[in-house]
């Protein structure tokens, strides 16, 4: 049976009007430190959770910044998530999990998986994941 480790992002359309209280930066610095938080996501849980894991990546962009990156890593990308619940400006995204969720659930990938692993992109691994 599969375990799955996976994170998610939305990333915002350049017209889109957005806050997000806890990242006080301009929308391109904004993305970039997504962005890094999710390479160091999967590099660090790649060092811990190789043995019987996948790792996933949902997010609403075909092309972004990292995708060769994670590919090579051996991440499955799902790149055609989109959104149905944007709160107008703050916090705009922050209800995608609930679209992210709904794809897992009707995605035939993740039928009678053993485990599923869903997190915040701010993760950073210091072990395995065997004891969840």
């Amino acid at each position: 049976m599969k375990k799955i480790i996976a994170t998610y992002f939305y990333q915002h359309d350049k017209a889109d009007t957005y806050e997000y209280g806890n990242i006080n930066l301009d929308p391109i610095e904004h993305e970039a430190a997504y962005w890094n938080t999710i390479y160091v996501f999967y590099k660090t849980s790649l060092l811990f959770n190789t043995d019987g894991y996948e790792h996933a990546f949902f997010t609403n962009k075909k092309d972004f910044v990292l995708l060769n990156t994670l590919i090579a890593l051996g991440v499955k990308i799902y790149d055609d998530v989109g959104i149905t619940f944007m709160n107008e400006k703050k916090w705009a995204a922050v209800k995608y999990i609930f679209d992210v969720l709904r794809y897992i659930n009707e995605s035939e990938d993740y039928s009678g998986i053993e485990k599923f692993v869903l997190l915040d992109t701010d993760i950073l691994f210091i072990s395995d994941l065997e004891g969840l």
